[in-house]
């Protein structure tokens, strides 16, 4: 878990073997077990775009002085109309701060792990 004050990460070791540049997509591309350029416990070298919302997340930057080296895992996710990686954050439907009285609920399964974790109706799901 990260806490406020306490570091979440640790120093950069040796150079990573492969370099990716990019939002969020490509670096769950590159991290996705089984595609063509990802493998099980792939260690990056992660050069962030202005859109990363995860290295906004993290702090991270082009710029940022030294690295830090982060696990993250990959989610793999698949829904009605898409399905693929990431490695931050999820929102299927309107986002929640843009929900109106005239977004309706829709029947919708959540499974984490294999198991079910909710069945009902709802607007939106986050997963983060």
């Amino acid at each position: 878990m990260i806490e406020k004050g306490r570091p979440w990460g640790r120093p950069a070791g040796p150079e990573a073997p492969r370099t990716v540049a990019g939002g969020d997509a490509a670096l769950a591309a590159a991290a996705t077990p089984g595609s063509p350029d990802g493998s099980r416990g792939t260690l990056v070298r992660f050069e962030p775009d202005p859109a990363s919302d995860l290295a906004r997340a993290l702090g991270l930057g082009r710029d940022a002085p030294g690295a830090t080296e982060v696990a993250l895992d990959v989610l793999a996710v698949t829904s009605a109309g898409w399905s693929g990686p990431a490695v931050n954050a999820v929102v299927l439907g309107p986002a929640p701060h843009r929900l109106r009285a005239w977004h309706r609920r829709t029947p919708l399964a959540v499974e984490v792990d294999g198991r079910e974790r909710f069945r009902g109706q709802a607007t939106t799901v986050v997963i983060a």
